[in-house]
Parts: C-alpha cells; structure tokens; sequence
C-alpha cells in the first residue's frame, strides 16, 4: 500500500480532489509500484527520481496491532542543481493547484532551500501551503499558512526556535491545566515562524485549533484503536481539502478529526 505523500495524494484523490503528487524515487522496482498505485487512485504522478532506493516500510502484525515496523530507506543529500530542478518542476505546476500540501519526512526532499522557494512563490501567487513538519529545522516553514505537527513536533520546534519557552517537556493533554499552556505555546509557535494557522494533533485527546481568532481543542472521534499508521497523512488531506470551501478551518478541523478517527479503525495506511 502507499506510505508516506502518496498515501496523502491517495486520501485527497478517494475525496474527489483532483490531486497532483511531485515525491522522490529510485530507479527500482518499487518506484514503478508507487507510480502505478498512484494511477490507481487516479493521482497526477510528478516523480523525480534521486537516490538508491526507494523508500520502503514493512509492518509487522500481530492480532490486528502493528508490534513493529521495518524501513529500507537511504535519505537523499540533494545537489544544488537537484534542488534548482526540483523548484522549476514544483513551481511550474502550481498554476494548476488552489493548494499546497508540503509532506515532509525528513529524507532529504524538502531542503530549506525547496520549502522556502516553494512557500514563497505560493504566496506571490495567493496560494495556501499546509505543512506537516518533521526534522530539525523548522524555520524552513517560515512563512507557510498551516503547520500540522504533532504535540513531540510541536514541543521539538519549540526547543529549536524559542529557547525562552519554560516547562513544555512537562505538559500532559490529559490535563485541563496543561491544554492552556499548550494553547499558549502553540501560538508561540505561530508568531515565531510567521505562520498564522497551526493545527497541532494529540492523538486519542484530539486536535489543537490555533488562529488568530481561534484557540480550541477538537475532541476525537476515534471509536477503537486498531493502527494509528497514516491517521497524520489521512488529517492533512482532509484539512487541505476542506480548506478550499472554509478558510475558517473549524470545519476543516472537525472533518480532520473524522477522518483520523475512521483510519486509526483500519489497519495500515488506509483511505
């Protein structure tokens, strides 16, 4: 099955949006998978290829629980032409776009360089760009108009761009008092990269609505547990595709939450 941004394009085309995915490949057998997967589900498929093998997880069942999960992988160390290319194709298809979903999974793809050039041609075309953060530089989504990271992610960027924020790595969800602080330091988080929307997911407690106008926690909707495997990809497609018809993001947020709650049910990455 799809992993990764294809599993993001993959929810984003099975909503009905018609869906155009640039990722990174080898040369291999599995990049051939994920281009004919990606057909399947009626996705664009923009590949490019780079690196020695494509990025591959097995996960290991038992019971209908995932007990463990096995990646091949090799991140990729992009030239500076690479780069280049890899902006010239991502930008000259954004005339076909209302949106932008940035997937990043810390390989080697979205470099500082990438992300900026990306959200900032997105804004000289009045573009919204929604990230999904990971990795140890998150100034490189300076400027975008959604970040969705995680309560590790958020607390992870804290340490990195506010140093001055005192007490996160003690903060629970499962405790009003502590969602409070959450909520503070998430617009923290908001100022200092110049973003104005942030989305942060506390698994089983929810997500976080953090706007200008806007500071409230969702509650899940998730039933039973049985894999949380692409419950964060299957949110960010909801989120950018429910965006295009509410740029308020409550209901955006709300159908988020929906749609996680149905995929964690499943096992592995589902749709």
């Amino acid at each position: 099955v799809l992993g990764g941004v294809g599993n993001v394009a993959a929810n984003l085309a099975d909503l009905k949006c018609e869906t155009l995915c640039f990722y990174a490949v080898a040369q291999d057998h599995e990049a051939e998978q994920v281009k004919q997967m990606l057909s399947n589900h009626g996705v664009h498929a923009y590949p490019f290829t780079a690196g020695l093998m494509t990025t591959k997880k097995q996960r290991i069942m038992a019971q209908k629980q995932q007990i463990c999960r096995i990646d091949s992988e090799e991140p990729l160390n992009l030239s500076k032409q690479q780069e280049d290319m890899i902006i010239h194709h991502v930008t000259s298809l954004m005339p076909r776009v209302t949106t932008i979903l940035l997937s990043d999974y810390n390989k080697g793809l979205i470099t500082p360089h990438i992300a900026q050039a990306i959200i900032q041609e997105a804004k000289n075309t009045n573009k919204a760009v929604f990230v999904d953060p990971k990795g140890n530089d998150y100034s490189k989504y300076t400027g975008a108009t959604l970040i969705k990271p995680n309560f590790n992610e958020l607390k992870m960027a804290l340490r990195q761009i506010a140093p001055e924020a005192q007490g996160i790595e003690n903060l629970d969800p499962r405790k009003t008092k502590d969602i409070e602080k959450i909520k503070e330091m998430t617009t923290l988080l908001r100022k200092k990269l110049n973003i104005p929307n942030a989305v942060v997911t506390l698994g089983e407690h929810g997500m976080l609505l953090s706007t200008e106008q806007d500071n409230t926690l969702r509650p899940t909707t998730a039933r039973a547990v049985s894999d949380v495997s692409g419950a964060g990809d299957t949110s960010l497609a909801v989120l950018g595709a429910a965006y295009v018809s509410d740029p308020t993001l409550v209901h955006a947020v709300n159908l988020a939450n929906i749609g996680a709650g149905i995929v964690v049910g499943k096992e592995g990455t589902a749709t």
